[in-house]
């Protein structure tokens, strides 16, 4: 559990602190309010009651996960001004921690009871559930990938057209 603490500790500290472009400081960015070894002994306490190889469940979506998987979510993202605090932080699954991104707890509830109410419709079942949410965990970059693909295709035939009137003789 300390490596896992620690890499868990560090991904926080570069997605709040300092941004720079070069040697410029371009973010002053945010100071984590507790220490490595704080995190560590919350993580302990406060996530596995004081033994680390026990598993327990997703704050979501009670899936079984231990201290070699879990993952850590800001309750309310901190791109909607959620604290950096650890009365902040809850522990969950990665695809629970993917999926939520930076949703406030009632969207993310809203998309949860979304993917239930699709999966238990007539002909559905839990196999169906669980692809729903993959979809949509994977369908944002799926969609942005495709509309910088038709995009690009734009571009191309504009300049196809244009290169073509240049060419005309008239």
């Amino acid at each position: 559990m300390h490596d896992r603490a620690g890499r868990i500790y560090s991904a926080m500290k570069r997605r709040v602190g300092p941004r720079y472009r070069g040697e410029s400081m371009t973010d002053p960015g945010r100071e984590l309010p507790f220490s490595r070894e704080q995190f560590e002994q919350w993580m302990l306490d406060m996530i596995f009651k004081g033994k680390p190889d026990q598993a327990i469940p997703c704050c979501y979506c009670n899936k079984w996960i231990n201290a070699g998987n879990v993952w850590i979510d800001h309750f309310i993202p901190i791109a909607r001004n959620g604290s950096l605090d650890l009365d902040n932080l809850l522990a969950c699954c990665q695809q629970c921690n993917v999926l939520k991104g930076k949703l406030s707890p009632p969207a993310f509830d809203a998309t949860r009871d979304f993917i239930f109410r699709l999966a238990t419709m007539e002909g559905c079942n839990q196999k169906d559930a669980v692809e729903l949410e993959t979809r949509l965990r994977h369908g944002s970059a799926g969609i942005r990938y495709k509309a910088e693909k038709e995009f690009a295709a734009k571009q191309r035939e504009r300049k196809a057209a244009e290169q073509a009137q240049l060419e005309t003789p008239w």
